[in-house]
């Protein structure tokens, strides 16, 4: 028998069957399986790996009561972390946090992150407590992974800038960031609220902003010290009065007065007679319904001196949002004034937000946009010498048939035409202007209106899914090497 020959030719199997034709062959009449003309990879991989691979983008939002964390494109945070004394618990710590009876200077100390006077703020602290924060969202919460990220950061314009230093510092060593984008919530309430100019009014914890921006920049800003906190003491104070003298109104318990009971008085001053029965530890507190407007009023809207002798920083919230917008230039002004963004933790108080809208309704219709608040004795002459022009204005000699009879006689006039009686002159910038305005869509101006706002968080979410860049973005690299010297002068 021959040996076999192992180096001959020897037919393909594959062309042997009819079936698995290379592509672009004719196609067989029996079933077969069809080629794979993509990747395996492809076909089998995850098909969240492709969505995965873009850089995710977190949102931090950070207050003097809370912290707000997510991911950009969201539509709410995914968790919002309130400071409060549990904050400071062990692991396994069940027992029943008891806090010290506080001075009235520092009743909500334990509850609240930092104060703006940072004399008083044990700032190492601070830094931990804002550790603990972003650590129990980053591993409970947002379930992140040792990726470099990019990091929206929420802070309030007027925060110091030690305190803007430790929450940099906590967030770089935490979270790991290759930047952080620092953003104020006046324009990012705007965003939320689909505006390009607003007069955004935050009431927040220790202070009430307000802040006119037009074309998303910040124009003009004044705050008051009217605000959530103030609100807490002044509830604390009411049921007090209504309380045995030997109770004491803790921190927690007013809170929970102004979240669940507290309402405000519209402009018509409308009284109710019913009384209301509240929890108090462990007793109970016969209280009238509307004592529970009075520290809302006393609040945000009380004067008890006059306004001309109230101090800057002290000004009830309609007199505050009047003083920002007469600052304001004319045309500024017009479109901010329609556009009053109302938002913050004390906005959410039942009958707040339409009473301060009539307010300053109320307040520009009395007085304008007179810049001079009283006038004292000189308000009798003022009222004459405005009458007295009015009387002294120089009258027409001729009527208008005479002027069009001389015209037709051809003989020319000698009389000089009043400058008040020449027609108008076009003006071709006005009128570009106006075409802009209409352009843009902005119809509604002048008058007093409020606009709904999703919050800053949500302004912010959509912001960085839009991937718009912030005027201060800082890189981990050099906050590490320079600190805040990084971000330039301007900040």
């Amino acid at each position: 028998m021959a040996a076999p020959d192992y180096f001959a030719r020897k037919p393909s199997y594959n062309r042997s069957r009819s079936g698995l034709g290379v592509p672009g062959a004719t196609t067989p009449a029996s079933p077969h399986t069809p080629l794979l003309t993509r990747s395996l990879s492809s076909q089998l991989g995850s098909p969240g790996a492709s969505y995965r691979a873009e850089e995710d983008t977190l949102v931090f939002e950070l207050g003097s009561r809370s912290l707000r964390a997510g991911f950009a494109g969201d539509s709410a945070p995914r968790c919002i972390l309130p400071f409060g004394p549990n904050q400071t618990r062990r692991l396994n710590d069940f027992s029943t946090p008891s806090t010290p009876l506080r001075s009235e200077d520092d009743w909500a100390k334990d509850w609240e992150l930092w104060e703006l006077d940072i004399r008083n703020n044990n700032l190492g602290l601070v830094e931990d407590k804002i550790e603990r924060a972003v650590r129990h969202a980053q591993t409970n919460h947002l379930l992140l992974d040792q990726r470099p990220r990019k990091l929206f950061l929420v802070l309030p314009s007027t925060l110091p800038h030690p305190l803007v230093s430790i929450t940099l510092n906590v967030l770089f060593n935490a979270l790991q960031p290759a930047t952080v984008q620092l953003w104020a919530p006046p324009v990012l309430c705007a965003v939320s609220a689909g505006l390009r100019s607003a007069l955004v009014i935050d009431i927040g914890w220790h202070e009430t902003t307000a802040t006119a921006l037009y074309e998303y920049r910040e124009v003009s800003h004044r705050r008051s010290t009217r605000a959530a906190k103030l609100l807490t003491k002044n509830m604390a104070n009411t049921l007090r009065k209504h309380a045995a003298a030997s109770d004491a109104i803790p921190f927690e318990v007013a809170e929970d007065m102004v979240t669940r009971m507290a309402w405000c008085r519209d402009t018509s001053g409308q009284k109710f007679t019913d009384d209301v029965t509240l929890p108090l530890g462990t007793s109970s507190l016969q209280v009238s319904f509307d004592s529970l407007a009075d520290p809302a009023e006393e609040t945000f809207f009380s004067a008890p001196f006059p306004l001309e002798r109230t101090d800057d920083h002290d000004l009830p919230l309609h007199m505050l949002a009047y003083k920002c917008s007469l600052s304001l230039p004319l045309d500024v002004r017009s479109i901010c004034v329609s556009r009053i963004v109302v938002t913050g933790g004390a906005s959410d108080v039942p009958g707040l937000k339409p009473r301060l809208l009539r307010e300053i309704e109320n307040m520009v219709s009395t007085k304008e946009w007179d810049p001079v608040m009283n006038y004292g004795s000189v308000k009798g002459k003022k009222q004459k010498r405005s009458q007295d022009q009015v009387m002294s204005l120089p009258t027409r000699t001729k009527t208008p048939q005479t002027d069009v009879l001389d015209q037709s006689d051809g003989s020319p006039s000698n009389e000089q035409v009043l400058a008040r009686d020449a027609p108008q002159e076009r003006d071709e910038v006005a009128e570009k202007l106006q075409r802009d305005v209409l352009k843009r869509g902005i119809a509604v101006q002048g008058s007093v209106r409020g606009v709904e706002t999703l919050g800053a968080w949500a302004g912010a979410s959509l912001v960085a899914s839009l991937k718009v860049d912030a005027t201060f973005e800082i890189k981990k690299d050099d906050f590490l090497k320079n600190g805040l010297s990084s971000l330039g002068q301007a900040f």
